[in-house]
């Protein structure tokens, strides 16, 4: 296979073709969460059948089209195609959503009363919709990392490259769609917009897929990994998958939890919401492009790395919730700043919101592309790139999903925002426990410090003082 790069001006135009991806992923799912709460209600379980479905229609759609995709030889070409799917089945998803409703309505009297039954009418109905087109997007980013990446030295780069890029896209959709689009176009024109941007990321990727299809020396071969010498002390390529969903059910606790949290200080309008996304969106971007610009070529990944980035989640969000109780104190001097417009009470809402996620998602946005390093390393001879980033990416999802319903149906009830925070924060910290048991540089200091930030992890989250 072939060492060459694409031409630069094809790359950022493939670059450029994931970003309105990214754009169009929030979009549809900000405006089907609308959709679904005119038709269930804006209750904490229509919400969260929303994000349950996307989120597991991007985990099967990634690890399934990440391992089919190894057996395609022009990868760009099928990422188009993908692109033109999840225009048509976003397109016709509203009308999806009015089925379901009136399957809904036609039921109720039946069921009324009994709440399982409605909760699972309601996720079939979510289910039969949306999980099509969120499957599709979750196989988008497995196969372009096959496209674009031709050598495993060079994978961190690309992953942590198209993540962020990505995820940038993310951001602009959510605050597009919460800002612009729903209050002032409307449902059907917010969504004729995403599925706009996946037309135009679908003719450009085709384009460039037909530019390439001369160049034999740029077309893809099946991607196998070169697997380094097992190390016996090292985790397994299925252990890493358990721990980067841990990893990923840590990120949505902390994401549910600081929403409740912060809705306290901030409130809990349609612009705080959005604003606190876009944050922790945000710093999965700034994690990524810093793995990208300092790590990815380096060689210094690791799984002390691994062990480190737990470590600073921990004390990130131990941190956090220590100054929480002042961070209040920001927000009179920056209305007074801005004679309490409503650009001031954005930018209050934007300054509280960063003050308190934005540490922790930068921290997991560079788990991302530094934990797909690993599992390369780490994969079968035979193992494809695009299906380890596959694999990696549903393991995470798969993880979100799990802790976003844990988090938002039993442990905030139960815990209370603040105590769930505390105890997520105990997790990671346990995660970088066991890392350093199987790191070759097992040293009494790193663990001695785990150990004193998860006994401060229990004092901050039992005590009353904070």
């Amino acid at each position: 296979m072939s060492t060459k790069s694409l031409p630069r001006q094809k790359f950022l135009a493939i670059l450029t073709c994931f970003f309105f991806s990214g754009a169009a992923g929030l979009i549809y799912q900000v405006a089907w969460g609308k959709a679904l709460g005119l038709i269930f209600g804006h209750t904490v379980y229509a919400i969260a059948t929303v994000l349950a479905v996307f989120m597991a229609g991007l985990a099967a759609g990634s690890a399934c089209i990440g391992r089919w995709g190894e057996r395609h030889s022009e990868p760009v070409a099928l990422y188009a195609w993908i692109e033109f799917l999840v225009a048509a089945t976003g397109a016709f998803s509203l009308a999806g959503l009015a089925g379901v409703r009136a399957l809904y309505v036609a039921a109720y009297p039946s069921v009324t009363g009994l709440q399982p039954l409605l909760l699972a009418l309601r996720f079939f109905g979510a289910t039969v919709v949306l999980f099509i087109p969120t499957f599709l997007m979750g196989g988008t980013l497995p196969i372009l990392v096959r496209g674009i990446t031709r050598n495993s030295a060079e994978l961190g780069f690309r992953v942590s490259q198209l993540y962020w890029v990505n995820t940038l896209g993310a951001v602009a959709g959510t605050l597009i769609s919460g800002f612009v689009l729903l209050p002032e176009l409307g449902l059907r024109v917010t969504v004729a917009s995403a599925v706009a941007l996946n037309v135009i990321a679908g003719l450009i990727a085709r384009r460039i897929a037909k530019e390439l299809s001369n160049l034999q020396d740029l077309k893809a071969s099946p991607s196998t990994v070169t697997s380094a010498t097992a190390d016996p002390q090292q985790p397994t390529f299925a252990f890493l998958l358990f721990l980067f969903a841990v990893v990923g059910s840590t990120a949505f606790a902390y994401e549910i939890a600081w929403t409740r949290l912060l809705a306290i200080t901030i409130g809990s309008s349609t612009y705080a919401f959005t604003l606190m996304l876009a944050t922790f969106l945000a710093g999965t971007v700034i994690g990524s492009a810093f793995f990208q610009h300092y790590f990815a070529s380096s060689g210094l990944v690791s799984f002390t790395t691994f062990s480190r980035t737990q470590t600073w989640v921990g004390i990130a969000a131990l941190t956090s919730l220590v100054l929480f109780h002042w961070i209040p104190a920001v927000i009179p001097p920056l209305l007074r700043a801005t004679h309490q417009t409503f650009g001031g009470l954005v930018l209050m809402q934007f300054v509280t919101s960063a003050l308190t996620v934005l540490p922790v998602a930068t921290i997991f946005g560079f788990n991302f592309p530094m934990v797909v390093v690993l599992l390369d390393r780490t994969a079968r001879a035979n193992a494809g790139r695009s299906a380890t980033v596959g694999r990696a990416y549903a393991a995470n999802t798969f993880g979100a999903i799990v802790g976003s319903l844990i988090t938002g149906f039993w442990l905030v009830p139960w815990l209370g925002s603040f105590r769930v925070i505390a105890a997520a924060a105990g997790v990671n910290l346990l995660l970088a426990v066991a890392l350093i048991f199987y790191s070759s540089e097992r040293r009494v200091l790193p663990l001695a410090m785990n150990l004193l930030c998860l006994l401060i992890a229990f004092v901050v989250g039992s005590s009353s003082f904070f």
